[in-house]
């Protein structure tokens, strides 16, 4: 295939572009805030069960409470009740036993009192640990939303970013005869590169340093003769005009 070196040259440009529309595309899927938002949802997933847990810790010792103060009320009027009959009872057998259930009663005052005690002090412990809970999944959803806005940004630049090398991309394969910008995507589709620079005998399509023979035969090839590098077999572009000895 024959195409001008300045032609040739061009592929250089095209390269670049299409390297660079990899790596954006690349960073579009793996976004280092999508990255982020991710551990703070799977953060927030952890929190869930810890809130449930905490709500139900309050929850049971407030019904234990309520248990208690219901006995303590019982236990109360249950004294209240044996106090009058004793105080209007005349036989002392019955005296005697209504002072024992009344001592029995104030025994099972005491320990309702201590039990209602421990009880509020694991309700006030379990609303501690509620609350700290609340707190975490409140900054968790700010980060979250934080994460979601700064994605939304990351995105949207990618996307311009995309936007403006396709733009640039379009101008320059205009400018590329059309059988050799359709052998540039063939190569660059089997092979992974289109186009790349000959420096001093390096490729740089692959960064090795090409045999002699090979470079004999581009010593001996014209200067619009395409040829393909047979390291990386993408166009092996010479350029003197830029400089590069080869």
């Amino acid at each position: 295939m024959k195409a001008s070196a300045s032609d040739q040259v061009i592929l250089l440009t095209l390269h670049d572009i299409d390297k660079n529309l990899d790596r954006l595309n690349r960073e579009r899927l793996h976004l280092s805030e999508a990255d982020r938002l991710a551990e703070i949802i799977a953060e927030l997933a952890t929190l869930g069960p810890r809130l449930a847990e905490a709500t139900g810790a309050v929850e049971s010792a407030q019904a234990e409470i309520l248990r208690i103060e219901s006995d303590v009320v019982l236990v109360a009027e249950r004294m209240r009740r044996d106090e009058a009959l004793r105080d209007q009872s005349t036989n002392s057998k019955e005296v005697l036993a209504l002072e024992h259930e009344i001592a029995t009663l104030a025994r099972r005052a005491s320990e309702l009192d201590d039990s209602q005690l421990a009880v509020m002090q694991q309700r006030e412990n379990a609303e501690s640990a509620l609350a700290a809970v609340t707190v975490a999944i409140s900054e968790t959803n700010q980060r979250r939303q934080e994460a979601d806005v700064s994605l939304s940004a990351q995105s949207a630049q990618v996307d311009a970013d995309l936007a403006a090398l396709e733009l640039q991309r379009i101008d320059v394969v205009s400018s590329i005869p059309q059988e050799l910008f359709d052998l540039y995507v063939t190569q660059r589709e089997r092979y992974g590169i289109g186009a790349g620079l000959l420096v001093g005998g390096v490729s740089l399509a692959t960064g090795m340093h090409l045999s002699e023979r090979d470079l004999d035969t581009v010593r001996h090839a014209e200067a619009d003769d395409v040829l393909i590098c047979p390291e990386s077999s993408c166009i092996l572009v010479r350029a003197p005009e830029l400089g590069e000895p080869w």
